[in-house]
């Protein structure tokens, strides 16, 4: 009976904190409710585990129960038969069986009666962790959408963390130079038996034209160097490259717009005999292709190279001073 009295007290004490618990399901945040969560869960699988170690015993008590009552049975059909010394010790027997059913019994009683408390949380405390769980869900979905705007809006104003800071119109102008000097490196390659080939620079920020500075790599010797490290012929060359690579880019960025005439001056006084064949040949292959390209030079070799020349020669009288400007004389084969 005083056991009994304490397992309801203790049920009475569980209900009123059950109570006391559904009162104080408004959480100040979410960081207070997941906390709350995972203290319920913590509490449902101990009151779980202790239903099923509960279960496991009340099982075998009531096997142990079971067998006493198997055992009394067989014990009370063989009274009859005994004589008076067994029949004593039967009915002591006898006597330790009924003390053990009553133990049985009496601990069948306390589990089941906290089995049914448990049963009774557990009832209380679903509504509340499904209702939390649900708060879970909501509170990821909006994290989730969250950062997604946040990263938008960090990125649309340039204040990513720990990243270069771009304006729009210099990210665009970054992303259509990379393509230029893609189609440029085309070029050069030619021009240069292979051995340069353009690159943004590494060492430049991200800031103005400073994202706009170029190296070459030489593959010759599989280094990286600044533009400004190049010859005046290795220059003219990358500079060329650059400018049909600008017009290529152009063309394919523009549908309908067609560049058909280019003119270029000097630069070729810098170039050997073969740089300034390779130069040529390629400015023959675009004239082949429907451009008109001009050549603006002093270059003697050239002559033997152009079909089709514009002269143009000071007035001089016979003293040898400048009179009139000058004259050009269009010549062709």
């Amino acid at each position: 009976m005083r056991q009994s009295a304490v397992i309801e007290e203790r049920k009475k004490a569980e209900e009123t904190r059950a109570f006391e618990l559904s009162r104080e399901l408004s959480y100040p945040s979410e960081e207070a409710a997941l906390t709350d969560l995972e203290r319920f869960d913590r509490q449902i699988k101990e009151r779980e585990s202790y239903y099923e170690s509960t279960r496991v015993t009340l099982n075998d008590a009531q096997k142990n129960l079971e067998k006493s009552e198997a055992v009394s049975a067989q014990l009370r059909s063989s009274l009859a038969e005994s004589n008076a010394e067994d029949r004593q010790e039967f009915l002591q027997a006898m006597k330790k069986l009924d003390e053990a059913r009553k133990e049985c019994e009496f601990e069948k009683k306390s589990l089941q009666a906290e089995l049914d408390v448990i049963q009774g949380r557990l009832a209380m405390n679903a509504p509340v962790l499904s209702k939390i769980q649900n708060l879970g869900r909501q509170a990821d979905e909006i994290t989730s959408r969250w950062q997604w705007v946040q990263s938008l809006a960090s990125t649309a104003d340039a204040g990513m963390k720990g990243k270069d800071k771009v304006t729009l119109e210099d990210y665009v102008q970054i992303a259509y130079f990379d393509r230029i000097i893609q189609r440029s490196n085309l070029r050069l390659r030619f021009l240069s038996d292979g051995q340069y080939s353009l690159v943004r620079s590494q060492n430049s920020n991200m800031k103005s034209h400073q994202a706009l500075e170029l190296d070459v790599i030489d593959h010759y010797t599989g280094k990286r160097r600044s533009v400004r490290s190049l010859s005046g012929g290795e220059s003219f060359q990358a500079s060329l490259a650059l400018a049909l690579g600008l017009s290529d880019e152009v063309q394919s960025q523009s549908s309908g717009i067609q560049i058909d005439t280019m003119f270029i001056d000097e630069g070729f006084g810098t170039l050997d005999k073969e740089a300034l064949s390779q130069a040529v040949t390629v400015l023959e292959k675009l004239s082949g292709s429907g451009r008109l390209i001009g050549i603006i030079s002093h270059v003697e070799e050239l002559k033997d190279r152009i079909a089709r020349e514009i002269v143009v020669t000071k007035q001089l009288d016979s003293t040898g001073t400048v009179f009139g400007g000058s004259k050009a004389v269009i010549m062709c084969d």
